[in-house]
Order: structure tokens, then sequence, then C-alpha cells
């Protein structure tokens, strides 16, 4: 854990930490409490970005990740309280836009367009892999071109989009599918070809997730860069129409652009990839 950090709280899972820092009263901001600022991200986690620590490691059962840590580092740079909240992904963005939440975690393009979010100065590009079953295909399976896609059935995680990976939403079955393990067992039952993800996002599965890093380091998955080697930005997010969300989007683009001179996402990301109990 980052030393010294503001007064940031997560739940829907756990507290992550909490250490004591002089506040600036948010009353413009969707607030639980008066002196809060309240986002939301996926509880279907996403590491490195988004996780839950592994029951077991000297952390267990703390939500952990990039994000989480950048966040804490911008809101002790602005004198935030933050706390963050773990919810489905679909209603994380929807309750943004009614004023539950001032900001959202992780968030893309293409969502951030549907759901009238608008999105701080980009913080890391995640690269676009696909998976396949070697039960299913033991001879490999490789694209060379987006539109090999379309005669193949693709597995996707349900509320997210895909469009900045080149694959439209109709041409994805993401049903009811609630995490990437869920996907990983449609793919095993051959109800999908492919399933879409990001190379960080396996990493960190890779990782945290013993069943997939198992699956992984046996060769039963099989992962490629999907066609073009697409590439998906991510931000974070604010709801369009609301005073404060000018000038909340300004100090985190301030904090944004200071951080990225010195790689910190970068530095962050790789000590969550070191492993749940790499040093914080």
């Amino acid at each position: 854990m980052i030393r010294g950090l503001a007064r940031v709280k997560v739940i829907g899972h756990m507290e992550c930490f909490r250490l004591p820092l002089g506040l600036v009263l948010l009353t413009s901001f969707a607030l639980a409490r008066a002196d809060e600022l309240v986002a939301c991200a996926d509880s279907a986690e996403m590491p490195p970005f988004v996780y839950t620590m592994p029951a077991g490691s000297d952390r267990d059962n703390r939500a952990a990740g990039v994000t989480i840590d950048l966040l804490g580092l911008i809101a002790r740079e602005q004198g935030w309280k933050l706390r963050i909240e773990l919810v489905p992904w679909g209603r994380c963005m929807l309750d943004a836009q009614s004023g539950r939440y001032a900001m959202v975690l992780d968030v893309g393009e293409d969502e951030a367009r549907s759901h009238h979010l608008l999105l701080s100065r980009p913080f890391y590009s995640t690269h676009g892999v696909y998976l396949y079953s070697r039960t299913v295909y033991p001879n490999g399976l490789t694209l060379t071109s987006a539109a090999q896609m379309s005669s193949l059935k693709v597995c996707g995680m349900g509320g997210h989009q895909y469009e900045s990976f080149g694959i439209p939403a109709q041409a994805i079955d993401q049903g009811t599918t609630k995490s990437f393990g869920q996907m990983v067992t449609k793919l095993q039952l051959g109800r999908c070809d492919i399933a879409v993800g990001t190379r960080e996002e396996v990493a960190g599965l890779y990782l945290m997730n013993a069943k997939l890093g198992h699956q992984i380091s046996t060769g039963e998955l099989g992962m490629e860069p999907l066609p073009g080697e697409p590439e998906r930005r991510l931000y974070l997010g604010v709801p369009e129409g609301r005073d404060a969300s000018r000038a909340l989007l300004a100090s985190l683009n301030s904090s944004l652009e200071r951080l990225e001179k010195g790689d910190t996402v970068g530095k962050l990301v790789n000590r969550h990839l070191a492993g749940p109990d790499a040093p914080r």
C-alpha cells in the first residue's frame, strides 16, 4: 500500500485504506456525506486496475488496484476525501448520470459517449486480446482480420462496450456474463469461440485467479492479440450537465498531467502486476 495517501475508502468489498488528511468541503459533488466525493468502479473487477486482494495474502479481501492508488494520489494533492463503491458496471454509469456518483473509474470512450460522461485525460492504454480454448481448437486459432470474427461466436463482459477494439456491440454475446471467469467457462464449454479482453486484464487475473492462471500456464487457453492490435484508453469519467463537473474534470486533469510526467501509472501497473504480496 502506498504510504501517505489521502483518506480513501472503498466499499462493496472491504475498506481499502484510511489515513487522516485535511479536507475540502465538496458540497457540489455527489456525496454520501458532506465531506466525501463518491466514485464507482466495476464490481466484476478488472485487475490490475481494480480488484480484491485474494484470500491468503497479507492484505486479503481488501480492494486494491492501479486506479484506486492513482485516485488516492490525486485526492491527496487536491485535498479530497474519496469514497469508491464497487457496483455492477451498467449501474455504475447510470447512477453517475442520476447524480449518485461524481466519478466513474476506468471508463472507455464508447461507454462515456453512450452514458453522457465527460472524460479526463487518458491515464493508460490497454491492449486488446482474444482467448480461445485449446480443447475446442487444438491446432490453435489465428485471426488476421476483424472480418474473420464475423463467423465466430464472440463473448464479452456484460455492460462493457468493445467498439474501440473494432467489434460492434451487437456482434458480441454478453448476456448475463458478470466476470472474466464466467467468460472462460463459456469458452471451455464451447459456447463461445473466443472471449475478448485486454492483455493487462489477463495478466492481472493470471496472478489473482489461481484457476485461470493454471489454464493459461498449462496451455488450456490460448491468447493472441486482436487483429490490428487495437488499444483501449482508460479514463476517469464525470457526468455531463452538472455545474461542478467541469471544475472536477479540471482538477483531475491537472493532477493527471503532473503524474504523467513521472510515469506514475506505468510504475503502479508494474507494481500491481508483480503479485498480490509485492510491497506497496
